[in-house]
């Protein structure tokens, strides 16, 4: 009895736990793991690729204040694209807080902005950079030539297609913003007669202040941007905030965005050529009626519709999809590209090239590339 009241009042003592931040010794190169994306990324960046045209951008050899090195700003970027982070502020913690990204930066920590901007100014290189990353896959063995599959994936952009229309569709929209306004401080004066507060409420200042403003937007663009119509005259839709920018409709609801496209090789899906396009957002829903015509068997479209009608063709059509399908799945799903975070189409077609660049380097990594 006396035995078994000892060892219920009797504790367990186990060693202390602290996570707190620690002083650790932790030695930088060690983080980059021989077989990971991480490690091909960096020998990649350093060994394989050419910046020098990126180099010759800076020109603070004598002056000026010192930048951050476009090398290390390449492999944030790409690492921080291949763990599906998008956004410059969610790569500036990163750059802060993960080892790997520490090691692979050197601890540089750019801001957001320095991120951001990087990208923006990467447009004129990100075909030869491209093309550098292809280069190395072929060099690998891992492009076939034997098929290429061509296909497109309809992206969001960083644009709110409620700012979409024609100039008299946005113009109608700029009036009711206006009078939207004007019916909150209509509602304030009328109770200010009853006797209540003449001061308006800081919520609803807020809010007429917000109406007019968009309405003032809206009005300076369609000051300064003339209306876009199709080769038939007709006026296309345009977007305040991404004029480059399209209305698409998706198997989930109309989108405003960018058709991204990409070749891609069937040997080891690597992606060979990628591109951002607005779609012809003129077409719409018509119907139209053909008159029969006859045949011409030399002309180019009607050679290219019998070889997809034969039996090759149909059989290799039918690997289209699960050649340039997964390619897709892994960066919209994988890479978490669920939305475009820039606007224009040569700032979205950068981000796009490199998010098919960290595909590829993914490949080589998988492939034993630089062990």
């Amino acid at each position: 009895m006396y035995r078994n009241c000892l060892s219920h009042n009797t504790m367990a003592r186990y060693k202390p736990q602290d996570n707190n931040s620690l002083l650790l010794p932790v030695v930088l190169p060690e983080q980059i793991v021989p077989g990971t994306f991480a490690f091909a990324l960096n020998y990649l960046v350093d060994n394989g690729l050419d910046l020098k045209p990126v180099d010759a951008q800076f020109k603070n050899d004598e002056v000026g204040a010192s930048a951050y090195d476009p090398r290390v700003m390449l492999k944030i970027v790409l690492l921080a694209y291949s763990q599906g982070l998008i956004s410059s502020r969610a790569i500036e913690q990163a750059c802060q807080r993960n080892v790997q990204f520490i090691a692979i930066s050197g601890d540089s920590q750019p801001s957001h902005t320095h991120i951001a901007k990087f990208v923006a100014n990467l447009s004129t290189q990100i075909k030869p950079l491209f093309s550098q990353v292809l280069m190395t896959c072929d060099a690998q063995g891992l492009i076939g030539r034997d098929m290429f599959a061509i296909d497109g994936v309809k992206l969001p952009s960083n644009a709110s297609k409620e700012r979409s229309g024609t100039h008299a569709e946005l113009r109608h929209r700029a009036d009711r913003l206006d009078k939207a306004a004007d019916k909150i401080l209509a509602l304030h004066q009328a109770q200010d007669k009853q006797g209540a507060d003449l001061t308006l409420e800081p919520k609803r200042q807020t809010q007429m202040e917000a109406l007019h403003k968009e309405a003032a937007r809206t009005r300076e663009f369609l000051a300064s941007n003339a209306q876009r119509r199709n080769r038939k005259g007709q006026e296309l839709k345009t977007n305040v905030t991404d004029p480059e920018s399209a209305k698409m409709a998706t198997s989930k609801g109309v989108i405003q965005g960018y058709a991204a496209q990409a070749a891609v090789d069937s040997s080891h899906q690597i992606i060979v050529a990628a591109d951002a396009l607005k779609p012809n957002d003129g077409r719409g829903r018509q119907v139209t009626r053909f008159v029969p015509k006859v045949k011409d068997p030399t002309h180019p479209s009607e050679r290219m519709r019998q070889a997809v009608d034969s039996t090759q063709g149909r059989q290799l059509y039918s690997q289209r999809i699960g050649t340039v399908e997964p390619v897709f799945a892994n960066i919209r799903h994988n890479k978490h590209l669920t939305r475009l975070n820039h606007r224009g189409r040569v700032k979205v077609n950068t981000q796009w090239n490199l998010y098919c660049m960290v595909h590829n380097i993914e490949k080589l990594a998988k492939n034993g590339y630089a062990q």
